[in-house]
Order: structure tokens, then sequence, then C-alpha cells
């Protein structure tokens, strides 16, 4: 009867095992596929700037080309130092669950 009963608890184990398996690597895969995104976001929205910058510079207007190329950098550069602090954090948090579970 005890060897029943484990066995069924391995069993139980395993399937459980695979499920956190999959779960997990479907939550990865939603995580790259929505950081893909943010990227190409990021990008096609720096080219509309530029090239709006580009073209007020070309029609003779300097300081609107500035002001458009200067504000849009700006906003690049600060979603990239966010983005690279809340990465410097969630790296922390998972370092701290990887010490507990350890512990």
């Amino acid at each position: 009867m005890a060897e029943r009963n484990l066995e069924h608890r391995i069993a139980a184990e395993n399937k459980q095992l695979d499920h956190s398996i999959k779960s997990e690597a479907k939550l990865i895969s939603t995580e790259t596929f929505l950081s893909d995104l943010g990227l190409i976001s990021g990008f096609i929205i720096s080219i509309f700037g530029l090239s709006g910058a580009i073209y007020l510079g070309v029609k003779d207007k300097p300081v609107a080309s500035t002001i458009m190329s200067r504000g849009t950098l700006a906003g690049l550069v600060s979603v990239f130092v966010s983005g690279q602090s809340m990465g410097r954090k969630q790296s922390k948090n998972d370092n701290n669950l990887t010490k507990n579970e350890e512990s």
C-alpha cells in the first residue's frame, strides 16, 4: 500500500513539475515578446520624431527642428534609463528570491 501511495505521489509531483515548466516557458515567451514589441515601438516613434525634425530643418524652421529633435532624443534617453533601472530592480528581486529558496 505504501509503495502504491508513493508511486501516486511521485506521478503527481512529476505532473506538477511539467505544468510549472510549461507555465514558466510561456511567461518567459510573453515577456520576451513584450520586450521586443517595446523596442520596435520605440524605434518607430524615434524614427517619426527625428524625421519630423529633419523635415522642419529642411523647411527652414531651425528652432522647431531643434526642439523636436531634442525632445525626441530626451524621451528616448529617459525611457532607456528608466528601463535599465527597472531591470536592475528586477534582477535584485530575482537574486533575493533565489537566495531565499536556497535557504
